[in-house]
């Protein structure tokens, strides 16, 4: 059985190890965005935002995340169309992930500090 001290220890090194993959990745994002790689898919994305609007792209970002079924078939069209030389799908895929994960950050911040902090109060 866990004492306490090892239950916070081991706490600590996810939390950290979490913090350390958030930075990771936001600094590949920045350094990522200097690319000229980056401008083709801004120019794409651009296009897709024409056509179907911010709140559509985003919509369908999540809903694919959700269904395995279309996550599936969303991998096969990027799979395709990095072969034709579009990066965009991979991209939205991958920038889509970080902000599920602080989502469920705060949905878990919120159920162990504020959800029994209004109980208290109530």
């Amino acid at each position: 059985m866990l004492t306490e001290d090892q239950i916070y220890f081991f706490g600590d090194i996810l939390f950290y190890g979490l913090d350390l993959l958030i930075y990771t990745m936001l600094i590949g994002l920045i350094i990522w965005m200097f690319t000229k790689e980056a401008k083709e898919v801004r120019r794409e994305r651009n296009q897709m935002m024409k056509e179907k609007g911010y709140s559509g792209v985003m919509l369908e970002g999540f809903r694919t995340l959700i269904n395995p079924r279309l996550l599936l078939q969303e991998i096969k069209k990027t799979h395709l169309e990095m072969k034709q030389g579009s990066k965009l799908r991979y991209y939205s895929i991958w920038l889509a992930v970080p902000t599920i994960f602080i989502y469920f950050l705060f949905l878990f911040l919120y159920i162990q500090f504020l959800g029994p902090w209004l109980l208290r109060t109530i």
